[in-house]
């Protein structure tokens, strides 16, 4: 407090902190409501944004909740922020549960999940895509409870490391040798993290 703040993003120098937090809200964006929640967080004066920069069929329903002031009070901004975090927790959960009790968007829940987990077990090759739809995918899997050999640590570690790690960060700059052979070994990475050795079927029930 007496020397200031400090910040690894030139952009958010200031008095202040920048605050942001992850949200999963695939069940929203599955039911088309995420246009207007990035509206009505706008309105309050925060951003929520596709975490992996932008916005369309392969952000696998992560976002990022920003919030828009860099140069306010740290303590009442990260009050502000956990409070509507909590409100757009409370949606996705409330979509979640229609989504339970709907046959009709349930069996199309047990079908996205399904499919990544035949993409997970038999993929050869992984682009950032495909990382992507599989982590959200298998991250509700989890949620719904059809993949009891799972954890949410297990899906945060893959996040982390397609967040981080230079293939997915700089793929476009590789020769098409480097990146088929970076692909490769990311689907064996995934295949050997996220699927136990004697693979079970989902659970539907």
């Amino acid at each position: 407090k007496e020397f200031g703040y400090f910040s690894r993003n030139l952009h958010l120098i200031g008095n202040g902190i920048g605050m942001a937090q992850m949200q999963h809200l695939l069940a929203l964006s599955f039911t088309d409501q995420s246009e207007a929640l990035i509206r009505s967080c706008s309105e309050m004066n925060f951003h929520l944004r596709p975490l992996f920069g932008k916005e369309d069929e392969f952000t696998g329903a992560f976002y990022i909740l920003i919030a828009a002031n860099s140069f306010a009070n740290p303590l009442l901004q990260a009050e502000e922020l956990l409070e509507l975090s909590r409100i757009l927790e409370n949606h996705e959960l409330n979509c979640r549960n229609k989504i339970k009790s709907d046959e009709f968007l349930r069996s199309k829940i047990i079908d996205i999940v399904g499919r990544a987990t035949g993409i997970l077990r038999g993929m050869h090759l992984l682009d950032v895509n495909e990382a992507k739809f599989v982590l959200s995918a298998l991250w509700l899997g989890i949620e719904f409870d059809m993949l009891p050999w799972l954890s949410y640590e297990q899906i945060f570690q893959k996040l982390t490391e397609l967040l981080t790690d230079s293939f997915f960060l700089l793929e476009k700059t590789l020769s098409k040798n480097e990146q088929l052979k970076m692909r490769i070994e990311w689907a064996e990475a995934f295949k050997r993290d996220l699927l136990p050795t004697d693979f079970e079927e989902i659970k539907t029930d």
